[in-house]
Parts: structure tokens; C-alpha cells; sequence
């Protein structure tokens, strides 16, 4: 319930980091800092939220700007 709480904290200052969210003792045994990468940049989605799409429709658009990064 800590991490729930922490990561969907309204304010954005207030919020958990995803740094911090590794180290949470309840997702601390699955992270390995080894296998893992660290993005230097924000990613920025560029999807219309004017435009509604479905679930599918949302997700694959992501996958596509994912991939092309």
C-alpha cells in the first residue's frame, strides 16, 4: 500500500521517483541495476489528448513512438 500510495501521490513534487520505486522494498528483489538502462532525457509523448482513443489504440501508438527512439 506504501508504494501505491507513493506512486499515485497527485502532487507531481510529492510523488516517488523511479529510482525510488526500485529501491521500495516491494519491487526491490525484481530490480537489477545491471540489466536495467537509464534514460538522460525526458520522454515526451506526442499524442493528441483532444483525440480520443481506444485502450489498444493508445497503447500501440506508444509501442510505435517507443521504437522509433
Amino acid at each position: 500500500m506504501d508504494l501505491l500510495r507513493r506512486l499515485l501521490s497527485f502532487s507531481p513534487d510529492q510523488r516517488i521517483t523511479v529510482e525510488e520505486a526500485l529501491a521500495h522494498p516491494y519491487v526491490a528483489a525484481f530490480h537489477n541495476s545491471k540489466n536495467e538502462s537509464v534514460l538522460q532525457r525526458p520522454i515526451t509523448v506526442q499524442i493528441n489528448d483532444n483525440h480520443k482513443l481506444t485502450i489498444k489504440d493508445y497503447r500501440d501508438a506508444l509501442y510505435q513512438y517507443i521504437q522509433k527512439q
